[in-house]
């Protein structure tokens, strides 16, 4: 008896192609010992055959949110500044920021994003202000261990309301 020829599905073609093609055009490659690791700069993907042959996909790059005002926004007196807290930055590359004033806030809010080196305060990574109804987003580098995060209410008759969140990418 001969052996007859295995078809394979449409699935199993594309599946196969999209290996070879990771294979064939790696754009970075590392080996140690019988681990080959082949890795895409333009994404967070990485592949690894492990020394059993078994090809594993994982994301790299996590991020994790490190830090978030309490759901409902902190509320505070105008013509006042809040302590919102401290962040532990410790093992990440970067760290992105949200934050925003809510709408029926009496006044501006200026946020400061400090180092924070034990207990002092060295040096601010950045400073902003949101009028109410304005949010911001960006993306900071991590020199420290730490940060800490104040809002100052401008003066206005009555309370602002915030919320700020802080992820941190690996």
């Amino acid at each position: 008896m001969s052996a007859q020829p295995r078809r394979m599905s449409g699935a199993a073609k594309i599946a196969g192609a999209v290996l070879a093609a990771a294979v064939l055009v790696p754009t970075a490659s590392t080996a140690a010992g019988n681990l080959v690791t082949i890795s895409d700069p333009s994404n967070a993907n990485a592949a690894k055959v492990s020394d059993l042959g078994r090809l594993q996909v994982e994301n790299v790059n996590t991020t994790d949110l490190l830090f978030r005002t309490p759901a409902g926004a902190v509320s505070f007196p105008a013509g006042t500044t809040k302590s919102l807290g401290t962040v532990s930055t410790a093992g990440y590359e970067k760290i992105r920021v949200v934050a925003n004033n809510r709408t029926g806030s009496a006044s501006k809010i200026t946020f400061r994003v400090t180092i924070l080196e034990g207990n002092e305060l060295v040096a601010q990574l950045a400073t902003f202000t949101l009028a109410p109804r304005g949010q911001r987003t960006f993306v900071l580098d991590v020199p420290a261990r730490a940060i800490a995060l104040y809002a100052a209410a401008a003066l206005g008759h009555g309370n602002v309301a915030t919320d700020v969140l802080v992820y941190g990418a690996r």
